[in-house]
């Protein structure tokens, strides 16, 4: 009878410890998106969170698609917005702002825009205190963040010297409409492992997301298949330590939050992944790509799917 009990115990013990592994491991495999829509070559560059939806604006032909982010389908589309967006804007980044709203960066005109997704109202947001103008294409603002309604950060994906910058603005609301006052706090990262001499092939910072008193960064180094491997850091940033200082330089060695490189490249040979959005909720990280695939073309189709991805939080 004891040893009836032990055998039975040690199996009791086996099974525990392999459907448990088991469990785990499938609780922390990435949730891949699989909707028809993504084997096109959607540009993909913004990611937000709106009332417990994903959201993501296709960067150049502006089709803002609302995701679930269980089923990890596109759920619907919002064609109040394309309708109302100037033809030429390039939407690089978003952020969920008072609920209802998303704030937005227009790398085409170097400008920030606010988008009602009540009303459909599309509105444009004034910066003072800087000149941004100039922040297009290569140094163009590719990232955005709100820290609890009164805080925007803007990110500069790189500079003349390859550091990206992140500005800090204090968020405003006068005669109804809202402005950013730049605080003259900017961070200057600098990255310091730089393997080639184009732009191209260095790394840049690709979007902002704030999360429980940490500024989270997408670190990317991309390359186009049959080149160099691809590499994706998520940095994390202790933004109320570097609070007023001015251009203030910070080496991202010091910032590496997860490596998600292993877990991305696995897609690679399926899936364009040029990394840009970045969001967080209910411990996942959810990130999209910016499919190059449909710069020039829409309609693309191809064996590059555009990528919506979530990965449990290390």
């Amino acid at each position: 009878m004891k040893k009836l009990f032990q055998s039975s115990t040690c199996s009791w013990v086996f099974a525990c410890l392999f459907f448990g592994t088991n469990a785990e491991a499938q609780h922390s495999a990435p949730l891949l998106a699989d909707d028809p829509i993504l084997t096109t070559g959607l540009q993909l560059s913004s990611a937000a969170f709106v009332k417990g939806q994903l959201y993501s604006v296709e960067e150049k032909f502006h089709r803002l698609l609302i995701i679930d982010p269980i089923s990890m389908r596109v759920v619907r589309e919002d064609p109040g917005f394309s309708e109302k967006i100037d033809k030429e804007a390039e939407i690089e980044a978003i952020a969920v702002y008072k609920n209802n709203r998303l704030l937005m960066t227009d790398e085409a005109h170097a400008s920030i825009l606010e988008y009602d997704i009540t009303s459909n109202k599309l509105s444009p947001v004034k910066v003072n205190g800087i000149d941004i103008s100039s922040d297009k294409g290569e140094m163009g603002i590719e990232g955005i963040a709100i820290e609890g309604d009164s805080i925007c950060y803007l990110l500069k994906e790189r500079d003349d010297q390859y550091r990206s910058q992140i500005r800090v603005f204090n968020i405003k609301v006068r005669n109804g409409k809202t402005e950013l006052d730049y605080t003259g706090t900017n961070l200057l990262v600098q990255h310091s492992e730089q393997p080639g001499t184009d732009v191209e092939h260095r790394w840049r910072y690709s979007d902002l997301y704030f999360d429980g008193g940490n500024l989270y960064a997408m670190r990317s180094l991309f390359a186009e298949k049959g080149k160099d491997p691809c590499k994706y850091i998520i940095d994390a940033i202790n933004v109320g330590t570097y609070r007023g200082r001015q251009n203030y330089l910070i080496d991202d060695s010091d910032l590496v939050y997860w490596d998600i490189s292993p877990k991305i490249n696995h897609y690679r040979n399926t899936h364009s992944t040029n990394l840009e959005g970045l969001a967080f909720r209910n411990n996942k990280i959810y990130t999209v790509s910016d499919n190059v695939k449909g710069e020039s073309d829409p309609e693309y189709s191809g064996y590059d799917k555009t990528m919506i991805i979530a990965l449990q939080k290390p």
